[in-house]
């Protein structure tokens, strides 16, 4: 089975239309481009520094994730915690922050827990005991590209994505899309033989809200 965290991603870190007492969007992001338009905020084409305003998560803001094995695909979600922030410069364009998800809190559909998601948070898998967060880390923004660190399991890999950051009223919503390797992470190494999962999942923020 693979698993997805959905971080359309902290640290997700992460981390996926989904998020909750998030407000409506009123205009995009040319992720390519950077450019701007209307009330847009953009990802900048370079960002110099890890200064700028701290601007932390929204309540109740969740991201997704989705895991296939041959026959079958899961999905569903998790939150994320408190503490996740970003950073921006006066124009609101992105220059870093962190988000963290609440690894105990994963969902399939409803479910809290039971089959699918009982095995997702067993050792072989996510190991939530020992493991009860996952964090992205974003180290730097250029050219609409993201390169952060993203831990799971305690596991450490860096990771470079497309990242979107548009404003609307006073809020910050980023998105953006990770395709994760289940070896990197060690995660359903042990099913190897015995399940076809599929060798990646994802993790979608999907205009994960920010309020000022």
């Amino acid at each position: 089975m693979k698993t997805t965290l959905v971080l359309t991603s902290f640290l997700a870190l992460i981390l996926l239309a989904g998020c909750a007492k998030a407000p409506a969007v009123d205009t995009t992001t040319d992720a390519g481009t950077g450019t701007q338009t209307g009330t847009e905020a953009v990802v900048p084409s370079a960002a110099d520094s890890k200064k700028g305003t701290e601007v932390k998560v929204a309540t109740e803001q969740k991201v997704f994730w989705q895991g296939e094995k041959v026959g079958g695909i899961h999905t569903g979600t998790v939150n994320v915690l408190p503490e996740s922030f970003i950073t921006v410069d006066s124009t609101n364009r992105l220059l870093g922050g962190k988000m963290t998800i609440a690894m105990n809190t994963i969902m399939e559909g409803e479910n809290t827990s039971g089959g699918v998601i009982d095995h997702l948070k067993k050792e072989d898998f996510f190991d939530v005991a020992s493991h009860p967060t996952a964090v992205i880390v974003a180290k730097s923004v250029m050219d609409g590209n993201m390169t952060a660190d993203l831990t799971i399991r305690g596991i450490t890999k860096e990771i470079t994505v497309p990242v979107t950051l548009v404003q609307d009223g006073d809020g910050l919503l980023l998105s953006a899309q990770l395709e994760i390797l289940l070896k990197d992470f060690d995660i359903g190494q042990t099913l190897i033989g015995k399940v076809a999962l599929k060798d990646t999942f994802s993790i979608t923020l999907d205009k994960v809200a920010f309020l000022k």
